[in-house]
């Protein structure tokens, strides 16, 4: 297994346009030459770009953590072509995340059901704790609060892990 981090592969994007998913998959061409299997992961804001990446490029699997399905000022996983999406889904939410743009399960349902070329797994976590400082959305949406899984560090990764290994064996 390879980690290749990017939260901007090159330049100035939007995390929903096509230039964004063609930086990415120059990035990927560069990066990973022995041809592995691809999964790109997303958390909060940072599910925008991934979707974006999964619904234009072929991936072996899509993992998204506090899915951003409500507003935001930089937009929705819904700014993308989710009908495009073709790889597998796993979408992990906290049952106490309190971020209005995260928190539905059932806006977790919708997206699954537009994804008409692939199957998703929605796992929903509990525990850990909120320390995000301050009140109102800022705390709400703060990696130190359930939205950020606070605390629940293993449990994301077992979950991440075993949804792989399950994808990989398929």
């Amino acid at each position: 297994m390879r980690l290749i981090y990017a939260d901007r592969p090159t330049g100035e994007f939007s995390r929903s346009d096509m230039p964004y998913a063609r930086a990415a998959e120059r990035m990927l061409a560069r990066e990973n030459a022995q041809k592995l299997p691809v999964f790109a992961l997303g958390i909060s804001r940072g599910t925008i770009s991934a979707v974006n990446v999964g619904a234009r490029l072929p991936l072996a699997g899509l993992i998204l953590l506090s899915t951003v399905t409500g507003s935001t000022f930089d937009g929705t996983i819904y700014d993308v072509p989710v009908a495009d999406v073709t790889a597998p889904s796993l979408l992990i939410l906290h049952r106490q995340d309190a971020c209005v743009s995260s928190k539905s399960e059932s806006s977790l349902k919708s997206f699954a059901s537009r994804t008409n070329r692939s199957t998703a797994t929605i796992v929903v976590l509990d525990g850990g704790m909120d320390e995000a400082p301050g009140g109102g959305r800022a705390a709400s949406c703060h990696p130190k609060s359930y939205h950020g899984f606070n605390g629940i560090d293993d449990d994301v990764a077992h979950a991440i892990m075993s949804w792989i290994d399950d994808v990989l064996r398929r």
